[in-house]
Order: structure tokens, then C-alpha cells, then sequence
């Protein structure tokens, strides 16, 4: 983010108290605050992602437009110092979404890094905007390990539960800053189905200074998924947002898992625009144990193979030791040859064949989606047409010479092309 110069003027229009002026002089102080825990003792911080989308409405708070179609380097936030202060006073906002579609605002971007939460505004003791950072840094619900104190998760160290900063039951409260009572055409970010991606983290910490520089792979970031889902015409009260993260060595954290609960549904009251729709953000934030993190698939893909190696072994040696037991204990005279060979012989065509018979028409199947539809087949390109700047978002693949007539945003190819190969699918299946 770009820096900002700033002035702070004191205006005094009553002719009585220019005397007092002076009074003024060395009378401020700045705090620059740093994040130096994600990456410790660095400035890094986990980018929050906001994808181009036009299934769900624009968060209230990503940064204004200007009037070149370019988005501001800098964020401008108020937050109060003291957080028992009376939340922000809501007011209604005439045509409060000038961007219909979102891809208005976007213009070429498809995406934008950003420092704080989206869709959680107008909270108590952070105004508009919540940086991560300082939420799980320096929030007084959060308890701090020291450096020495730091237990990282060894990737063979079962069983173990690290120490790291954790952040339990953080609450926040907040206002909407959508129109609650107002039917929109898009749905807002309390509205969406379980299973949906509210908005996207990077799993590794970055510098904060090149967060509008850094161009994320889809393997880099973390979802942020919904595990409730609401009826229409309800809104919860209650908003828990947890993150969990693997504490990689002493200095680092990585990413793992967050989700987004709903509670405290209530029913849409219908009452007029002025009034007030409040909810509770409730953070968590805490580390993953081994257990956790080797069901999350957290570690490397070595892990895994010593790990199912080991397993296997195990399993070979359980059963080496019964059908020993057995050989030596059985009544039958003479003992019965082991003929593993035979075995082998006896099982493997039938196996072999029975693949074969249904990888060949799916693979011949598959081939055929691959080309005609999504136009490539794994890292092979097979498109029909090349897009220009390489571009997916283009028609490219044979089938996308048909106009679709069931999506609602026809320039979206990526999506045309998503919806047919699942269609596909299906119909082979």
C-alpha cells in the first residue's frame, strides 16, 4: 500500500481564543503499529482475497472507486480507542450499490488484496474496516505466547498439541450496513448457502508491502466457507468467524481451515429503512493439533507417503502374524502348501479385466468433455480458439459457439464451461 501523508489542522473561528494556539503546539501523538506475529518479528500479514463474483452483493467496505476506474493504494479507517463507546450511528443510503453487476466495479481486476475483512463493517471499537493482523495481534481477548514459549506441531510428532497465540470468543458489535428489510438482486454475504466461499485468505503470511503487487495461485489461498445456511427473510445475530492455523516452527503460521457459523436467526421484521439491524462478530482464532492437521491434509505430500507406508507395513505385519498363527495351530495333516502365486494367478485377469472394462468407455468419455467442453485435458491444451492476453474468460473450447440461455451473465465463459462439464458428468454417470 502506498504511502499516505497526512496533516492534522486545528481551526479556530472564535477571534476570542486565537490566544490560545499555542496550547496546540506538540499536542499530538502518533502510534505506528506493525503487525510481527504471523511471520515473527516481520511486517507480514495473511492477504485477505475478494474474487470478481456477481452471485453475491459488493461488501459495504472494499475501497471507493475513484474516478479513473482505479482502486485506492491506501485504507483509510476510524477506528475508536475506546471500544465501550456507542457503536456507529446507521444511516440509510440512497441506490447504495451504484454497481450493478459487480463487474462495473471490478472493471478489467478480477480480484483485489485486501489488509481487512470484507462484509463485516460498521463494527465497535474498528469503524468500517477490521485488519486481521490487529484483530488476532492485539486484541485483548487474544493471549500472546512469547517467542521462547513456542511449541510449533512437528509433522512426526503424533499426538502432540502445539502452543501459539490463541484468540477465544472475541466479540465484536457490529451493524449492517445492508438494508436488511430490502429484497436485493443479489444475495448479501448472510445469505449464502452452506458450502459457498464467502471470501479467500492466503495460507503463508506477505509482506504487507507488497500486497497490491502479489498475484495469488488458487493452491496459495484458503476459503472461507459457510457451514449455515438461512431460510429467506432471515438474518443471524450472531456472526463466528474461525480460523485455524498450523503452527509451522517457532517463527511462522500457516493457514489451514476457516469457516463462518451462523446463529441467532431471527425473522425479518419488515420495519422501515431506519431501522437498526445489529449482529455479534465472534473471532477465534487458535492453533491446530497434530490429530487435526494430518486430517486436514496439512502437511506435505512426503508426510502422507511415509505415513500410508507405514500404515501398510502395519497391516502386513497383522496379518503375516495371524495367518502364522494359523498355519502352525491348524489340525490339518499335512500342513497345506502356501500358494501365493497361484493366488495371484487366480485373482489378477479378473481384476485386470474388470478395470479395463470400465476405464476404457469412461476414459474415451472423459477425452471427449475434456476436448469439446473444458478444452484441455489436465495441463494439455486442446482449445478450439486461443484468448487473447491469455485469458480463459473467452469462448475456446468447440461447445462454446452455443449460446447459453441459462446463465445469467453470458460473458461468463468460465463459468458456461463449469456448468456443462458437470452437466456432462452427470449424464455419463
Amino acid at each position: 500500500w502506498a504511502h499516505v501523508q497526512t496533516r492534522l489542522d486545528v481551526l479556530i473561528f472564535n477571534p476570542l481564543l486565537y490566544n490560545e494556539l499555542p496550547l496546540f503546539s506538540n499536542s499530538t501523538s502518533i502510534e505506528i503499529e506493525k503487525p510481527n506475529r504471523a511471520d515473527f518479528s516481520t511486517s507480514k500479514i495473511f492477504a485477505i482475497v475478494v474474487q470478481l463474483g456477481d452471485s453475491i452483493d459488493l461488501p459495504r467496505n472494499l475501497p471507493e472507486q475513484l474516478s479513473d476506474q482505479q482502486k485506492p493504494t491506501y485504507s483509510l479507517m476510524f477506528p475508536k480507542k475506546d471500544v465501550n463507546e456507542p457503536k456507529l450511528r446507521y444511516e440509510g443510503i440512497e441506490d447504495y450499490n451504484m454497481f450493478t453487476p459487480n463487474s462495473k466495479y471490478w472493471g478489467s481486476s478480477a480480484s483485489m488484496n485486501l489488509p481487512f475483512l470484507p462484509y463485516f463493517s460498521n463494527c465497535q471499537g474498528y469503524g468500517s474496516r477490521i485488519p486481521l493482523w490487529s484483530l488476532v495481534e492485539q486484541n485483548e481477548s487474544c493471549e500472546l505466547v512469547l517467542h521462547e514459549d513456542v511449541v510449533p506441531t512437528d509433522r512426526f510428532g503424533f499426538g502432540t498439541t502445539p502452543t501459539g497465540d490463541t484468540c477465544t470468543e472475541i466479540q465484536i458489535p457490529c451493524l449492517y450496513d445492508e438494508k436488511v428489510n430490502l429484497r436485493a438482486s443479489l444475495s448479501r454475504w448472510y445469505e449464502l448457502q452452506a458450502g459457498g466461499t464467502l471470501f479467500q485468505i492466503s495460507k503463508e503470511p506477505i509482506d504487507a508491502d507488497s500486497l497490491n503487487d502479489t498475484e495469488f495461485q488458487e493452491n496459495e489461498l484458503l476459503s472461507v466457507a459457510i457451514e449455515s445456511t438461512l431460510s429467506p427473510g432471515q438474518y443471524p445475530t450472531e456472526v463466528t468467524l474461525n480460523i485455524f492455523y498450523y503452527q509451522v516452527n517457532s517463527d511462522q503460521k500457516r493457514l489451514v481451515k476457516a469457516v463462518v457459523q451462523y446463529s441467532g436467526v431471527v425473522e425479518n421484521t419488515g420495519k422501515d429503512d431506519d431501522y437498526i439491524h445489529s449482529y455479534t462478530l465472534i473471532v477465534n482464532f487458535s492453533p491446530m493439533d497434530h490429530t487435526t492437521l494430518t486430517i486436514e491434509f496439512a502437511f506435505g505430500v512426503d508426510f502422507y507417503m511415509i505415513l500410508y507406508l507405514f500404515v501398510g507395513i502395519i497391516s502386513v505385519i497383522i496379518i503375516a502374524i495371524f495367518a502364522l498363527y494359523h498355519r502352525i495351530m491348524t489340525r490339518s495333516r499335512p500342513v497345506p502348501k502356501f500358494k501365493f502365486f497361484t493366488y495371484l494367478k487366480l485373482k489378477i485377469p479378473g481384476a485386470i479385466k474388470g478395470i479395463s472394462l470400465a476405464t476404457i468407455p469412461l476414459g474415451l468419455a472423459m477425452a471427449i468433455i475434456a476436448c469439446a467442453v473444458v478444452a484441455h485435458i489436465f495441463t494439455y491444451d486442446v482449445s478450439a480458439h486461443v484468448c487473447e492476453d491469455n485469458n480463459d474468460n473467452c469462448p475456446k473450447a468447440y461447445l462454446d459457439s452455443i449460446d447459453s440461455v441459462y446463465n445469467k451473465n453470458p460473458d461468463d465463459w468460465k463459468a458456461i464451461r463449469t456448468g456443462r462439464c458437470g452437466l456432462a458428468f452427470l449424464t455419463v454417470g
